[in-house]
């Protein structure tokens, strides 16, 4: 999980993903590990599309002004990254 208080862009790149999905989740609590996830929509750096989750690498860009915690889930996946999948998370603060 992510802390992105006080954030309000994240930037996810996925590298290693043949076959299955990446879902995008966020929650508003202070603490990621006693709480409830819900899907959020992030949006694909290629064709613009808003979606709850991703089936191939690349980069998608998502919104988390007013969310406490956002993580990147992954659901049977299959790896071609030399048995390697990674979800990197880039934080960008407004400015002013």
């Amino acid at each position: 999980a992510l802390n992105v208080r006080g954030y309000s862009v994240v930037g996810f790149q996925i590298v290693g993903l043949s076959t299955g999905t990446i879902q995008w989740e966020a929650t508003l609590a202070m603490e990621p590990t006693t709480t409830t996830w819900i899907a959020v929509r992030a949006t694909d750096a290629n064709t613009g599309v808003a979606a709850t989750s991703a089936a191939a690498d690349g980069i998608s860009t998502l919104d988390v002004r007013g969310f406490g915690f956002v993580r990147a889930r992954a659901t049977t996946v299959s790896i071609v990254n030399n048995g390697r999948l990674d979800v990197y998370g880039l934080r960008q603060s407004e400015t002013t």
